[in-house]
C-alpha cells in the first residue's frame, strides 16, 4: 500500500489517497506523526501535535477527504434563583428540541446522530445526555449545566419533580433552607457566604468533567434577595477562580407589571454594581417590555412568566447557536466582548428578535431578509425600554445581527 499526503495551505484542508489496497472495515495509518481510523463510510484522525479533529467521507475506495475542524468547547450554565431557574427550564427544553433530545436526556430515534451537543451536554456510557448545568437556589435548588442554577429558597421550583427531572443530575441542584427575603445583603453576605463553598465545589465538579471549558453563561433576576446577592457573590467567585474565562450575563429587571416587592429597584442598583467588574458582557431584559411584546404582537391578554421565559430563550437560543453547533464562522464567547464591548465598563447589551408573530400566523410570516432586518430596529421588537432613544436619529456603537 501506498500512501501520499498532500497538504493544501489555500483550501485548508488535507487528501488522502491510499493507491492499489483493499480497505478492511476499520484501518489505521500513521503517516507523519497523523494518526488515521478509517471505515468504508466515515473516518476521523486526531492531530498529535495540535490536538485537532478531522473528519470526512469515504468515495470510491481510493480518494478521502478531511479537514480539520474546530474541537467543541463546553460552555457552562448557571442559574441562579427563581427567575433564573424558571428561565433555565425554558432554555433547556429549546436545547432539547434543537439536539433532538427527549425529556430522559435521550437521544430521540429520528434525530441524527452527527448532531453536536458536547458544548452543553455531557453524554454518559448509557447514552444519556445531561446538561452541563448548575441551578443554585436560597429556597432550593442548583444546577450547572455548562449551565448552573442557584438560589436560596426551598419552596420556589422543584426541578427534581418538573417534566426534566430525569435529566439533571442531582448533585447539580443546588440549594439552602433559608430564604434570603428580597434582600440582596441577605443573599449576598449572609445566606449566600453559607452556601457558597458548596456551590464552588459543584463549579469545580463540572469543570473537571470538561475537555477545555469555554466560558460561563449567567441567567438571574436582579430585582429578587438571590438572583442579585447571591448572583453578585458568584460572579465574584467566578473572577477570582476563573479569571480568564469570559462570563455572558442574561440579567432579568424588574418591573411594575410583574412587581413582587418594592425593594426590587434598590437590589437592582446593588447588583448592577457587581456587574460593572465581574461581566464580560451583560444582556439586559425588561420584563415591562417582554411583556409588552406577548400582549400587543403574540396577542396574549395576560402573559405568565412561562410565555415571557420561552420568548427569552428563543434569544438566548439564537446567540449561543454558534456555540452549540459547528460550522466554518463560529464563535466562541470571548468574541462577543471583542465585538460588542468598547471599554471594559461598557458592556451592557439590549437584545432583541424579528420577526415576532403569533403560532397562528405561522404561515404568513414575512420570509424577505430586508424587511425582517428592517424590524429587528423597531423599538417594539427589542427586550428593553429606552426613555430617550429614536433609532432613526441616534447611532450604534456596535451591532451583531444572528439570521
Amino acid at each position: 500500500m501506498r500512501a501520499n499526503l498532500l497538504e493544501s495551505t489555500r483550501f485548508n484542508f488535507f487528501m488522502l489517497r491510499i493507491q492499489k489496497c483493499l480497505l478492511k472495515e476499520i484501518m489505521q495509518i500513521q503517516i507523519e506523526n497523523i494518526n488515521f481510523i478509517l471505515d468504508k463510510k466515515l473516518f476521523w484522525a486526531k492531530l498529535n501535535r495540535k490536538s485537532a479533529h478531522c473528519w470526512g467521507f469515504f468515495r470510491n475506495k481510493s480518494l478521502l477527504f478531511f479537514y480539520p475542524l474546530k474541537k467543541m468547547r463546553e460552555v457552562l450554565t448557571i442559574e441562579v434563583g427563581q427567575a433564573g431557574i424558571q428561565l433555565g427550564n425554558a432554555i433547556w427544553e429549546q436545547y432539547c428540541a434543537e439536539h433532538g433530545i427527549d425529556n430522559s436526556g435521550k437521544r430521540k430515534e429520528n434525530v441524527a446522530k452527527m448532531i453536536p451537543s458536547k458544548c452543553s451536554f455531557e453524554e454518559t456510557g448509557s447514552g444519556q445526555f445531561v446538561p452541563r448545568n448548575l441551578a443554585v437556589e436560597v429556597r432550593v435548588t442548583c444546577i450547572l449545566l455548562a449551565s448552573g442554577q442557584f438560589d436560596l429558597e426551598p419552596n420556589v421550583i422543584d426541578v427534581k419533580n418538573g417534566p426534566f427531572a430525569a435529566m439533571f443530575h442531582p448533585e447539580f441542584l443546588v440549594h439552602s433552607k433559608e430564604d434570603a427575603a428580597n434582600n440582596f445583603a441577605r443573599g449576598h453576605y449572609t445566606i449566600g457566604k453559607q452556601i457558597i463553598d458548596k456551590v464552588n465545589d459543584r463549579l469545580r465538579k463540572l469543570v473537571d468533567n470538561c475537555d477545555n471549558v469555554m466560558g460561563f453563561v449567567i441567567g438571574h433576576s436582579v430585582g429578587g434577595g438571590t438572583g442579585s446577592g447571591l448572583g453578585a457573590l458568584i460572579l465574584e467567585r467566578l473572577t477570582v477562580d476563573y479569571r480568564k474565562k469570559p462570563k455572558l450575563g442574561f440579567e432579568i429587571y424588574p418591573s411594575p407589571n410583574l412587581s413582587a416587592c418594592v425593594v426590587e429597584r434598590y437590589n437592582s442598583l446593588l447588583a448592577t454594581h457587581w456587574l460593572l467588574d465581574h461581566t464580560e458582557v451583560s444582556l439586559l431584559l425588561d420584563n415591562k417590555a417582554i411583556y409588552g411584546i406577548c400582549q400587543k404582537q403574540l396577542r396574549i391578554a395576560k402573559p405568565d412568566v412561562n410565555n415571557l421565559n420561552r420568548l427569552i430563550s428563543k434569544v438566548i437560543s439564537s446567540m449561543t447557536a454558534s456555540l452549540r453547533f459547528s460550522g466554518e464562522l463560529n464563535v466562541d464567547l470571548n468574541e462577543f466582548q471583542t465585538n460588542l464591548v468598547p471599554f471594559p465598563r461598557l458592556h451592557f447589551m439590549t437584545t432583541g428578535m424579528s420577526p415576532i408573530i403569533p403560532k397562528a400566523d405561522t404561515g404568513t410570516a414575512p420570509n424577505d431578509v430586508q424587511k425582517i432586518t428592517d424590524d429587528y430596529f423597531k423599538p417594539a421588537n427589542w427586550f428593553m425600554k429606552f426613555t430617550e432613544f429614536d433609532p432613526a436619529e441616534d447611532k450604534y456603537m456596535a451591532i451583531s445581527l444572528n439570521y
